[in-house]
């Protein structure tokens, strides 16, 4: 099995989203979203060639089936690791997510993955 790791501004991402979801919605729903990201991480790390690739170089996406976010991520097949680049919102209005929550990404969710992508290309060369 795969290990995996969050870019620090997934992980930022990711923390977030659960503060909305307790400050707005209920615990139990945070909950339920926490949940259903260690759930995908699970599986995107057991099979991540499952998903195909939506941004060279091979950058990943798994939707969420009951919340509005996606998971990009990156399958380093040598090194047998997966980095989570970013939990972005899917919206409608790229700039707004559910319920006004505002989208830390960039307007289009998966260049928010590819800039981060490049950033780290960039800072390990």
């Amino acid at each position: 099995m795969a290990n995996y790791g969050f870019h620090p501004d997934a992980l930022l991402e990711y923390a977030e989203a659960t503060t909305y979801y307790v400050r707005e919605r209920s615990p139990s729903v945070a909950e339920a979203f926490e949940a259903a990201v260690e759930s995908a991480i699970k599986l995107i790390v057991a099979t991540p060639d499952r998903w195909r690739v939506v941004e060279e170089p091979g950058i990943r996406r798994y939707v969420f089936k009951r919340f509005p976010y996606v998971l990009y991520y990156r399958w380093d097949s040598e090194e047998r690791f997966v980095t989570i680049f970013a939990v972005c919102i899917a919206a409608a209005n790229p700039d707004v997510g559910s319920a006004g929550l505002p989208n830390k990404a960039l307007k289009v969710s998966h260049r928010c993955s590819r800039k981060r992508f490049l950033k780290k290309q960039e800072m390990e060369s």
